[in-house]
């Protein structure tokens, strides 16, 4: 398979691959391509891209380059993305998908574009088909960006659709009858002008710019004749048009597409009783699903009242998958995977980002001739350049954005560039170095052996295996998943995230090896769970947290993928503990970012996480070695009295929960209840 520019010759075959396709929508149409490159004002142009296994043609991606804000895009101004065959599953599916992503990465960069971005429509199967919402193109490295829209199922009758109504709705809707509204579907080429007088009139009462008259032109040519844009019009008594509502169709999905009303309407009801003609007219024909768009559940203001309207026609909220991948870079094919690779938006390079890629080419180059152990000897003796050159690219971060891009205002540029930095140091500290190898991150569970490590292991499954009520279990910051492959006979799914690739790679090659089907994995940021909100019915995350620069936002992303009454057990680091002295003596380790106990109580009450259970442990540091002066705390000792159990728990826990001690504890396992919104 080979990605060639798009070519007028593929037109046909295009349009078919995209009304077959999974993954297909309107906005994949070549008519749609055609509507929005004649726009003027946009200054959009053609950069799609096809996929070809041999003569035919197996995959498209929409693309066009916006040359005013230097943005690559599909496409355009409609959410699209990669479409492929449906016959194409599995590893060719995958294959194909990466391809035409290298191609337009590779584009990207041509173009001078940063990055490239595109959507999937929620009602397309392949995002249907998405389990618990896990974006399908994080997998590939792509930065997951996506929002929530609302899906209305229309295999019902039309008296059980009007009792999935609200009230508030249903009463609108006879309101809007009452005063003598009434809604009619029209032909788009003799309602344009009509429609564009109240577009002008909606946006300018909203403080937006209207969109150019030729878009509206091209939806009226190019969509609606074949039946994939249908307006609604409603009219008062005398037959003035004053709200419109434009659907737009394909195979079995609608979508509210765009919309206005004159202002003197809007308190009539006829918003309501405008989207409920839409619904009950796709139901009619023989549409399966309604997405009526775009809705911000935690949104505020305009945003706020706009997701409620939404939400009063029932339906169900659905991940609106957007993806954004970068440019390609000389080096990536060679060194680190596209989810690795971090192109700050509105970012000058800079001489440490430059001397940053110099190393990971260099390395790839050692690798590739020398082989991984004495690329690994290299690395070793190179430790404080590698040191140094991290360091260097962490100050890159924070250099003078580009005058011809939007910059971060100076207020928040700090708070964005230094999480981002961190995270990309610690990113490359998990990525080199013996400490943090694929075959040691993750400790193997062991049910006999009285070694300390391996019965606070034991004792932390306990713990969730006790409060685990069934369901999916996900793994945060799994590592090489050695811990989800290993209790997979005793959780119904598993779902595993990471940052890391290369760990992911060995826990999906252990999954194969093992014939463990009920698993499987995601490489993803902790501070952007690419999963649906309450899809998740157990969460645990063992030994990672506190090395997550912004673990606050972690809590939120919790609490946010959780199901109502769906439990976490987290295991957090004390600030105020003997460890956290001791760490700072082990240049080897990544930094950690610790909370007090006050603080950790604190985040799960702000994040409606309700403390069920409290366990401490590690009172005294029992694996270091350093500082000196802490020796008589220190030896080995203490971890042969204190891992011995007493009444079914250690003496480390007995004395690490003592009231006056737990203050000082270093590790704190809280498992806690997500309560109803």
């Amino acid at each position: 398979m080979h990605v060639e520019p798009y070519q007028r010759r593929f037109d046909a075959a295009w349009d078919e691959l995209v009304l077959s396709s999974p993954d297909g929508w309107v906005f994949g149409l070549r008519a749609w391509q055609r509507l929005i490159l004649a726009v003027e004002q946009w200054s959009l142009t053609e950069q799609s891209l096809v996929l070809m296994d041999g003569k035919r043609l197996v995959g498209v991606m929409p693309l066009q380059f916006d040359t005013t804000n230097e943005r690559l895009a599909s496409s355009g101004f409609g959410g699209c993305g990669p479409m492929l065959l449906g016959t194409l599953e599995g590893v060719s599916r995958d294959v194909a998908l990466k391809r035409l992503i290298e191609g337009a990465r590779t584009l990207a960069a041509t173009l001078g574009a940063s990055a490239f971005e595109f959507s999937l429509c929620p009602a397309t199967k392949t995002s249907l088909n998405a389990r618990w919402g896990v974006n399908p193109f994080v997998s590939l490295g792509g930065e997951d960006l996506s929002t929530h829209s609302r899906l209305v199922p229309l295999d019902i009758s039309v008296d059980a659709l009007w009792a999935r109504l609200s009230k508030g709705a249903r009463q609108e809707i006879r309101r809007a009858r009452q005063r003598g509204y009434r809604v009619h579907r029209s032909d788009w080429s003799g309602m344009t002008d009509e429609y564009y007088r109240v577009h002008c009139e909606t946006y300018h009462r909203t403080g937006a710019t209207p969109h150019p008259r030729s878009y509206f032109d091209g939806i009226a040519r190019e969509l609606a004749p074949a039946g994939q844009s249908v307006l609604w019009v409603a009219t008062t008594e005398d037959g003035n048009p004053v709200a419109f509502h434009n659907d737009a169709r394909l195979n079995k999905a609608c979508m509210y597409h765009t919309g206005c009303c004159e202002t003197a309407h809007l308190e009539g009801g006829v918003n309501y009783l405008l989207l409920w003609a839409s619904l009950q007219g796709a139901l009619e024909d023989g549409f399966e699903w309604y997405d009526v768009g775009e809705v911000f559940p935690a949104g505020r203001g305009k945003a706020r009242g706009l997701t409620v309207f939404k939400s009063k026609f029932g339906g169900e909220i659905h991940r609106l998958f957007r993806t954004r991948f970068p440019a390609a870079t000389p080096d990536s094919a060679t060194s680190t995977p596209a989810s690795q690779q971090e192109v700050p938006a509105a970012v000058v390079p800079g001489r440490g980002a430059a001397l940053h890629q110099w190393l990971r080419a260099s390395r790839a180059l050692l690798r590739s001739v020398a082989g991984e152990r004495v690329e690994a000897i290299a690395v070793a003796i190179a430790a404080p350049v590698w040191e140094l050159a991290i360091r260097l690219r962490a100050m890159s971060r924070r250099e003078t954005p580009s005058k011809e891009r939007d910059a971060p205002s100076p207020s928040q540029a700090p708070q964005d560039s230094a999480p981002r930095a961190a995270k990309s140091a610690l990113r490359d500290r998990f990525d080199s170095g013996e400490i943090y190898a694929t075959s040691r991150i993750c400790r193997r569970l062991s049910d006999q052996s009285p070694e300390y490590a391996d019965v606070l292991l034991r004792t932390k499954f306990a713990t969730l295996e006790r409060h685990y009520k069934g369901g999916v279990v996900l793994d945060l910051c799994c590592a090489a998943g050695e811990h989800l492959l290993d209790r997979s006979a005793r959780f119904e799914y598993g779902l595993g995230i990471d940052f890391s690739r290369r760990y992911l790679s060995r826990a999906s090659e252990r999954a194969r090896e093992g014939g463990i089907s009920n698993t499987s994995y995601c490489c993803a940021d902790a501070t952007r769970i690419p999963i649906a909100d309450r899809s998740i019915d157990a969460l645990y995350s063992f030994s990672s947290l506190y090395v997550i620069p912004e673990v606050r936002r972690v809590f939120s992303e919790i609490s946010r993928v959780l199901r109502p009454g769906g439990i976490c057990v987290l295991d957090l680091g004390n600030a105020r503990s003997l460890n956290a002295v001791c760490a700072r003596s082990y240049d080897d380790l990544a930094p950690q970012y610790l909370l007090t106990v006050g603080e950790m109580y604190q985040l799960c009450s702000a994040n409606g996480l309700e403390l069920v259970e409290h366990r401490a442990f590690q009172l005294l540091p029992l694996w270091a070695g350093k500082p000196r002066w802490l020796w008589p705390l220190l030896h080995p000792a203490w971890r042969r009295l204190l891992q011995r159990v007493w009444r079914g728990r250690m003496l480390d826990e007995r004395l690490s929960s003592l009231p006056l001690l737990r203050q000082f504890a270093f590790r704190h396992l809280l498992v806690c209840q997500r309560l109803a919104a």
